[in-house]
């Protein structure tokens, strides 16, 4: 429960390290996801690039693991030169600012971060060929959208998710006074495992699983981030 500094106390679930503070409330982290890294992923990229003229990611982690794939192969001097000669895809800031930092290059992003808005965000700028460097677990809805466009469309794999069952044994009832879900995975695996409390969802696909589980949540962030999260927590406690 929250201390004598903070309001509320708010239970992140994801594989990054979350701030310590959101809105009000003080973060604990138990990290419930485990990403590993594909071996293969830049030279299954670079295989691609006479056929691609655009690259989207939908996570921080697929960039990151990319570049560490490509580090090991000497390949990271061919896949910045590809990087800059097509266009760069994001799904929100936190992964604009790693592709930023990590290939030089300004990726472009919808103002609505969710799957859907992306797809049709690179359906309006006419993009033809695409690469998806993602993670195997991710959702469909962005491949569904792009193929139903006529969008040719390939995937390359730089990581995969793990289940921590052992993370997710360790989570108590009651400990925290808010759990904030980020994605639908999270969803489904707090929800098939019996965890129960007051759910913060970071958006409407995340809350639309949890409601598939019979468990409402009680806020659903409007900016899908966990800046929309902490303005959830600040009007739950009464802030906004």
């Amino acid at each position: 429960m929250a201390d004598g500094e903070n309001r509320c106390t708010a239970l992140v679930f994801g594989p990054d390290r979350p701030p310590e503070l959101l809105g009000p409330c003080r973060v604990l982290w138990r990290p419930i996801m485990e990403p590993a890294p594909i071996e293969g992923v830049a030279e299954a990229l670079l295989e691609l690039s006479s056929w691609a003229d655009s690259v989207v990611f939908t996570s921080p982690r697929a960039p990151r693991f990319l570049l560490i794939d490509a580090e090991k192969k000497n390949l990271v001097d061919r896949l910045i030169d590809f990087m800059r000669r097509v266009r760069v895809y994001v799904i929100g800031p936190k992964t604009r600012n790693v592709v930023q930092d990590l290939f030089g290059v300004e990726p472009l992003m919808p103002e609505r971060y969710r799957g859907v808005d992306l797809a049709k965000y690179i359906v309006s700028h006419g993009a033809r060929r695409v690469v998806g460097v993602r993670s195997p677990d991710a959702l469909r809805d962005l491949v569904r959208i792009l193929v139903e466009n006529g969008i040719g469309y390939v995937e390359v794999y730089s990581y995969m998710i793990r289940v921590c069952k052992e993370c997710i044994e360790a989570v108590k009832d009651g400990e925290a006074d808010y759990l904030v879900v980020t994605s639908p995975m999270i969803a489904r695996v707090l929800a098939s495992n019996g965890i129960t409390g007051k759910f913060i969802a970071i958006g409407p696909t995340t809350a639309e699983t949890l409601i598939g589980y019979g468990i409402r949540p009680i806020c659903v962030a409007s900016e899908y981030s966990l800046d929309g999260v902490a303005e959830c927590l600040s009007r739950m406690e009464g802030g906004v």
